[in-house]
């Protein structure tokens, strides 16, 4: 997939995606997983997106803001950066 597909399904990138690949891009576990999601096709990110669009569902909130405060939106746009970043592997 090219990564102006990403911007479609995904809109803008996570400026920390470039952290993360600095961080974790030389283990075993971040090359195997940027291998796998170079083979996802359009539909399959926009279904990934679409499940995970479900992080906005009030018992998910619920669930991350008794942890801290903000901690729901911190941890779906985590998730949403590290299914972008893992493309670009």
């Amino acid at each position: 997939m090219m990564r102006d597909d990403l911007f479609e399904v995904f809109g803008d990138v996570d400026p920390a995606e470039q952290e993360a690949e600095e961080r974790w891009g030389d283990t075993a576990a971040y090359r195997e997983a940027a291998r796998r999601a170079r083979r996802y096709s359009r539909d399959d990110w926009a279904r990934y997106k679409s499940e995970s669009d479900a992080v906005t569902d009030a018992r998910f909130t619920a669930t991350y803001e008794k942890v801290r405060a903000g901690m729901a939106l911190y941890l779906s746009d985590a998730i949403a950066a590290n299914a972008a970043r893992a493309l670009r592997g």
